[in-house]
């Protein structure tokens, strides 16, 4: 396809006398619970399906069992990516209650840092508490944390330069091994009865 309509026009309209010189009827793999946006997809519904009577079937089936099927070294990676969230959860979890019991004022961006470095400062404890060699193993994102009642729930979100306070705190960790993502997503509620109930 390229970019002006007219081309496209031309090339939809091969493609119609290659379907119809096929057969009458037509079925369509689509991912129907994700609408698709765009100009290419406009033209499509206006010079190809509107065209043809045709069937949409649904392939989200098809990808859940392709991707369902893993090799014992693919379930291999996969326990290691989870192992290892885990691990450096935990060590999240320890860094939070110690910032909270001593009243440390750090920001979000600064403990998230902190946390991500720890992946190269502590490599040696890691590997020897996970029992497996951590060359290949990297976090998905610097960890997000965020508190004070402004969350962003977005998948790009940044952890901000604002002071980490009690209350509501949401923390995202993701790890990943050979590329095999494994991710936690925790709230933790300090003081925060007024905030729930209000």
């Amino acid at each position: 396809m390229k970019k002006t309509p007219a081309s496209n026009a031309e090339n939809f309209t091969k493609i119609l006398a290659i379907l119809n010189a096929e057969s009458k009827s037509h079925c369509f793999a689509l991912l129907t619970k994700e609408p698709q946006y765009g100009s290419l997809v406009t033209e499509t519904e206006k010079l190809l399906f509107s065209a043809i009577s045709y069937e949409k079937f649904d392939i989200a089936s098809f990808f859940i069992e392709l991707y369902m099927c893993k090799s014992p070294g693919e379930l291999n990676f996969m326990r290691m990516s989870g192992q290892s969230v885990v691990y450096f959860a935990r060590s999240l979890i320890l860094e939070l209650e110690d910032i909270i019991e001593k009243d440390v004022k750090i920001g979000h961006k600064k403990l998230s840092e902190k946390i991500e470095k720890k992946l190269e400062s502590d490599s040696g404890k890691a590997e020897e508490d996970l029992g497996f060699k951590i060359d290949n193993l990297d976090f998905t994102y610097t960890p997000i944390i965020q508190s004070g009642g402004h969350y962003d729930l977005r998948p790009n979100a940044e952890s901000n330069e604002k002071t980490l306070e009690c209350g509501t705190i949401l923390w995202n960790i993701g790890m990943k091994y050979m590329n095999y993502n494994c991710l936690i997503i925790r709230t933790f509620f300090i003081n925060a009865l007024e905030v729930i109930f209000y």
